[in-house]
């Protein structure tokens, strides 16, 4: 497995949906991930 070293921005939404945060990454444009937690962003993160 490869390991990445890459700057997420962790987001709350608010909105109601399925999912309380997503992470972005300025390094990785199309890169988006959701989760229930923080913990959760950054475990599913590459």
């Amino acid at each position: 497995m490869a390991l990445y070293d890459l700057s997420l921005l962790i987001e709350e939404l608010n909105d109601g949906n399925d999912y309380r945060y997503v992470g972005s990454s300025p390094d990785l444009p199309n890169l988006i991930v959701v989760g229930d937690t923080v913990d959760e962003v950054l475990s599913l993160a590459p």
